[in-house]
């Protein structure tokens, strides 16, 4: 469709860097669609492809041909909200979807040979710190004020609980994928027989040991590792799942300076503790 000359008015400037949410003369400051925010002033959504051009408004006439046309999104417009369930009493939330994807766009997928090399080199103390990493990108998705990562986490080292915890960790994100139209994926009774079958590998590599059964203790340490492994690769997997279903953006897979530096410090602990089961005492 073309203006007649004169009848449109030219684009104004694009904000600068001082002011990046003002919009640009012309142009919408929200996705009409998606909801993704235009703070640069381009003409088209870079998600969805929407043209963001909002054409001037001129008064509405009943004279002449033709019906009256509703009223053009204003560039300032807020964009549409979506609802989350609070999970913990029910209540419904209103979020602008702007600010979920934002949110959610902070999620990364940890890589599968990282989950489990640090299950393994770090005895299964990397699991506990992931369960409350991981609780903390569920809290990032579902903007749940009532979600506490540290005492989530601390609360799987509670015997016996601990592992009601596990079960609720599974099942929320299960939920979520159901909410999703995706098949549940994650079976939380699974999770929590295979995280006592790890930890029960864990305990029977603890017994005393003699000069001979050191290779057994260490094939035992590093299967309770390998299982733990497989928990988190699972999770990891469903929550990606859950994130492109949505219609967001591709997760990243990247490693952190921290699991980096975890990752150094743990192999070199695991390393002593192998010299230690493989070499025989003089």
């Amino acid at each position: 469709m073309t203006d007649a000359p004169g009848s449109r008015e030219a684009p104004g400037p694009v904000a600068g860097p001082d002011d990046p949410a003002a919009p640009a003369d012309g142009i919408a400051r929200f996705c009409s669609r998606c909801g993704k925010p235009n703070p640069h002033g381009r003409p088209f959504c870079d998600t969805c492809g929407l043209a963001l051009t909002v054409p001037s408004k001129e008064p509405s006439t009943d004279q002449g041909a033709g019906s009256a046309r509703s009223a053009p999104l204003a560039p300032d417009a807020a964009p549409p909200a979506v609802h989350l369930d609070n999970r913990r009493d029910g209540a419904v939330t209103t979020a602008p979807l702007a600010s979920l994807q934002t949110a959610t766009n902070a999620i990364r997928r940890r890589p599968t040979w990282l989950v489990y090399v640090l299950s393994v080199v770090t005895l299964g103390l990397y699991f506990v710190w992931w369960f409350g990493a991981s609780w903390a990108d569920l809290k990032r998705v579902t903007r749940d004020p009532g979600m506490r990562p540290l005492g989530h986490a601390l609360a799987y080292l509670v015997p016996v609980y601990g592992q009601f915890r596990l079960h609720a960790h599974y099942r929320t994100l299960n939920e979520l994928l159901a909410k999703a139209r995706l098949e549940p994926v994650l079976m939380p009774g699974t999770m929590v027989l295979a995280s006592l079958v790890g930890a029960v590998l864990g305990l029977i590599a603890q017994l005393p040991r003699s000069q001979d059964n050191g290779p057994l203790v260490l094939v035992l340490v590093v299967a309770s590792g390998v299982v733990l492994g497989w928990m988190i690769d699972q999770w990891e997997a469903a929550l990606v799942a859950y994130h492109a279903r949505s219609g967001r953006s591709a997760v990243p897979t990247r490693v952190r300076r921290a699991e980096w530096a975890i990752l150094v410090l743990g192999g070199l602990v695991f390393l002593f503790l192998v010299v230690g089961l493989l070499v025989a005492p003089a």
